[in-house]
């Protein structure tokens, strides 16, 4: 059954909200739009956080990226594909005994992850092609990431990235260094 689509008040104004099948194998996802969007929309793929939209925590910038998106989306429309994929993709116990290896050892997440035998990021983006489709979103997008795999997984579906969004937040002393972990453990890019 396709999903009903549903008007969402926010913060930042009025979405549009559909979500992908939770029965099936894929990870779940729930899609964030407004329309009229430029011919090259705006583009978010976020994969869900816990500690940082639901509990606050100050040293990730995973809800700082959501509002900002949601934000931007507000003003020039596009779109939003979040996934739950907690602990990149790992699953919400895995990451709390990721922190906790990393915490007592004073490592950087990526490392805490090899050391306990863990894939560093073996998330799925397989399902943001059919939550696009869904909308007949464009298939040439400004993507918000500083995460390679996402460009790379995008374009495996047909998409075309012609542009990294940078989003201007403020981050503090905690979340400057978390991005900076990224960038030496991940490959992440490093933010503008």
């Amino acid at each position: 059954m396709p999903s009903p689509i549903i008007t969402l008040p926010t913060q930042f104004g009025d979405f549009s909200v559909e979500v992908g099948d939770a029965s099936t194998d894929v990870p779940p996802w729930v899609l964030i739009y407004r329309k009229p969007w430029e011919a090259v929309p705006f583009l978010r793929i976020h994969s869900s956080c816990l500690f940082s939209e639901s509990l606050h925590s100050i040293d990730c910038d995973c809800a700082l990226q959501l509002a900002k998106s949601l934000e931007t989306i507000s003003k020039v429309g596009g779109a939003v594909v979040y996934l739950y994929q907690e602990g990149r993709g790992l699953g919400l116990f895995q990451k709390v005994v990721a922190i906790s290896k990393q915490q007592e050892l004073g490592v950087e997440t990526a490392e805490a992850y090899r050391q306990l035998g863990y894939e560093l990021d073996p998330r799925q983006y397989s399902v943001v092609a059919e939550a696009l489709e869904s909308i007949e979103f464009p298939k040439c997008v400004r993507l918000a990431t500083n995460n390679p795999r996402k460009v790379a997984a995008l374009e495996a579906v047909g998409y075309r990235v012609a542009e990294r969004a940078q989003m201007q937040i403020d981050v503090s002393e905690h979340v400057s260094d978390y991005l900076q972990s990224k960038v030496r453990g991940l490959g992440h890019y490093e933010r503008d």
